[in-house]
């Protein structure tokens, strides 16, 4: 079987999103079970009225989308995303990244769900600052394991400013 990009072939068996190979999942799961025990508690805050009703996740760095592919797959069948209708939470989840085919095939794979936004982190000026990326606002969990090692050293700082501004507001 042909993958539409090999990186697809290395991650998935055969290339097939619904199979990841056994050596990724478990390096993704380590990076989601945190996340996924964050979300359960922030929904209980909310239902308990001391959250507002919505959350808002950054992919940054999101690369093939195989993190938030997994993210959507473990809030389905851990009752997640039933929780969040249940309490009319408003759910997104943005996607950033550098340009590429990697995260062009991300869009295509994710583009259908509809609390899923994509948006690029470099154009021809350089790293936008996320304040300056479309409709941004605040972000209630960042998520950041792919990119991090493309950014230039002077501008690292700067990113992570961004992170932190994040939180603030």
């Amino acid at each position: 079987q042909t993958c539409a990009l090999p990186i697809y072939c290395l991650l998935y068996e055969g290339g097939d999103v619904d199979k990841p190979r056994p050596w990724s999942h478990a390096a993704t799961g380590v990076l989601l079970r945190p996340i996924l025990r964050w979300l359960s508690s922030r929904l209980d805050q909310i239902q308990a009225g001391a959250q507002p009703r919505s959350l808002e996740l950054l992919d940054y760095g999101a690369g093939t989308g195989m993190a938030t592919l997994e993210l959507l797959r473990a809030c389905a069948e851990m009752g997640i995303a039933r929780r969040c209708d249940e309490l009319g939470v408003s759910f997104r989840i943005r996607l950033l990244d550098l340009p590429s085919p990697w995260f062009a095939m991300a869009r295509k794979l994710l583009e259908r769900c509809p609390c899923v936004r994509f948006d690029a982190i470099r154009d021809e000026r350089g790293f936008i600052p996320l304040d300056e990326i479309a409709g941004y606002g605040r972000a209630d969990l960042i998520m950041a394991s792919m990119v991090l090692h493309l950014i230039p050293p002077p501008t690292l700082s700067k990113v992570f400013a961004d992170f932190k501004r994040s939180e603030e507001r």
